[in-house]
């Protein structure tokens, strides 16, 4: 097989109309360092794990090195596909980055998480690229050649009940941990960070905070440019 080359922009769509400012800024999303390859694949309709499983089979086919999900609802940087070009290409043991967007809720929290059920992680500073067992994929890069190595389901949201207890997996947090298993990780979400931090493949990069709207009202939910700061 030919080397994989450039990336491609994948789109899960509803089909409902998109923010203003994302249809504008996806002309500028598309605009690659001199050289490389991209294209762009949407799904319409689907649930969110089974547009995602297509896509990446469609990006597989078209033999691309990188994936970038674009979600209908976020609005990155307007650099967000060159900047994380950069950092995978800088940094070859990460399979995983991706910019930094908040929950549609009353107190907005990090869709950035660096374990199962102990909350979002707000210990960073603005511009610091960190490791995550998990993080949201609205504005996110995975390196393809991953998904050769974990077996289907990629994506799956997953609800169980046991007793009282009602757990829910999103299809982010699914995926994140197959990678992690796959490389090495056995607790998956619950792992702990490497001695080594190079060895870690899942990280995000909080000099791209994004824009999260709410498509029904309108409502577009942000982190302050500054950040959480609570990092010494």
């Amino acid at each position: 097989m030919p080397e994989p080359k450039g990336v491609a922009i994948c789109i899960p769509a509803s089909g409902k109309p998109v923010p203003l400012m994302w249809a504008v800024n996806l002309q500028s999303l598309m605009m690659m360092p001199v050289n490389t390859n991209c294209t762009t694949f949407v799904v319409l309709g689907k649930h969110v794990d089974e547009a995602r499983t297509e896509l990446v089979e469609k990006a597989l086919a078209a033999n691309v090195k990188y994936i970038f999900f674009l979600d209908e609802d976020t609005v990155p940087p307007p650099n967000a596909v060159r900047h994380l070009l950069k950092v995978m290409e800088t940094h070859d043991y990460i399979d995983v980055v991706g910019g930094i967007y908040v929950s549609k809720s009353d107190e907005p929290y990090p869709l950035v998480f660096r374990s199962s059920g102990n909350g979002s992680y707000w210990n960073w500073k603005p511009n610091e690229l960190f490791w995550v067992t998990w993080l949201g994929m609205g504005s996110t890069m995975i390196r393809a050649e991953i998904f050769h190595h974990i077996p289907k389901p990629w994506w799956k949201t997953v609800r169980e009940s046991e007793g009282d207890k009602l757990t829910r997996s999103t299809e982010d947090a699914f995926v994140c941990e197959k990678i992690l298993r796959a490389n090495g990780y056995e607790k998956g979400l619950d792992d702990h960070m490497a001695d080594w931090e190079a060895a870690w493949p899942i990280w995000a990069d909080a000099s791209l905070l994004c824009e999260h709207h709410d498509i029904q009202t309108g409502k577009v939910y942000t982190l302050d440019k500054d950040g959480p700061c609570l990092k010494s």
